[in-house]
């Protein structure tokens, strides 16, 4: 990770950011069969705005490029 290389993170930050990263993926497996159910159900709108709100907050805060900073 460019961060912890770079001194940005210490040892047990960057633990903590790959653990949060396992339990992401984690996550999202376990509710991959039931996404096209919820997305016809009545929260399928709900749904859709949260993900393009997590799209925007990944775009806002999401993992810096050495050559955009």
């Amino acid at each position: 990770m460019e961060a912890f290389r770079l001194g940005w993170l210490t040892a047990s930050g960057w633990n903590l950011v790959e653990s949060l990263k396992r339990e992401i993926d984690r996550v999202e497996t376990r509710i991959a069969p039931f996404e096209r159910t919820v997305l016809r159900s009545t929260y399928g709108g709900e749904l859709r705005r949260h993900r393009d709100e997590l799209r925007r907050a990944r775009q806002t805060y999401g993992p810096v490029r050495l050559g955009k900073a």
